[in-house]
């Protein structure tokens, strides 16, 4: 292996996973030591099972944006959406068991699933973050309420949307040797770092992106289950 493979495929991996279990770990300590206002975001509920509705709506569906922005929340939600069934489908590089086992699907439905649904999902989510990033160019007042960190955040999803569609349509990058990697990496042996250029691009751009997730916007999800549901708590 040369020098770039061990950096990237070797060390970085190791350094990624500390840096962001660390990083979780001091955010969710903020939220649970930060105050909370005496201001209720959502009206006084009568059951908790009301309350957990509203909130899962919000983070699910977007529930409140849907109402005030129809064109735009579909546009972002089937952007979140592609994102999570696509993280969804990178279980297969450790494990096909769920759809195997609980499912009781073959393994040559397991991949013919992984190619219609994750190719559909790599283009929409693809179409949707250029879409998203041209929004915030072009919108005025979108563009002056942008930071540098919100433009390097989109550019970066992007970035790792292209490679790994490349990787799908066009160099076909063999998933039984990302997982022999992925498996030794886990158990803390020696690992044989796949040698393909897009492969290790991508994986350089999503590590990047997990390094920052903790200390940036990109993490505003389960940030939802601290600030509104405390928040929505009855005074």
């Amino acid at each position: 292996m040369d020098v770039i493979e061990i950096l990237i495929g070797v060390v970085l991996p190791y350094v990624t996973l500390v840096i962001l279990i660390a990083g979780l770990f001091y955010k969710i300590r903020k939220w649970q030591k930060g105050g909370v206002a005496n201001l209720a975001v959502y009206p006084a509920t009568s059951s908790k099972w009301e309350l957990w509705k509203k909130i899962l709506g919000e983070t699910l569906l977007f529930s409140t944006f849907r109402k005030e922005h129809q064109v735009l929340w579909s546009q972002t939600w089937v952007f979140h959406a592609m994102l999570l069934l696509i993280i969804m489908g990178h279980s297969r590089l450790l494990t096909d068991w769920p759809l195997r086992v609980l499912m009781g699907m073959s393994a040559e439905s397991v991949d013919t699933l992984s190619s219609w649904a994750g190719g559909i999902a790599g283009i929409l989510a693809m179409l949707t973050c250029i879409f998203l990033i041209l929004r915030r160019l072009s919108v005025q007042r979108v563009r002056e309420a942008s930071t540098g960190e919100d433009y390097l955040v989109m550019m970066l999803l992007l970035l790792i949307l292209i490679t790994g569609n490349i990787m799908r349509f066009y160099t076909h990058f063999d998933i039984t040797e990302a997982r022999t990697y992925f498996a030794t990496l886990l158990t803390f042996q020696s690992v044989q770092v796949p040698s393909d250029p897009m492969f290790l691009l991508h994986l350089f751009l999503v590590q990047l992106l997990l390094i920052i997730l903790p200390f940036g916007k990109l993490l505003h999800i389960p940030g939802v289950f601290y600030s509104k549901a405390l928040v929505a708590k009855d005074f």
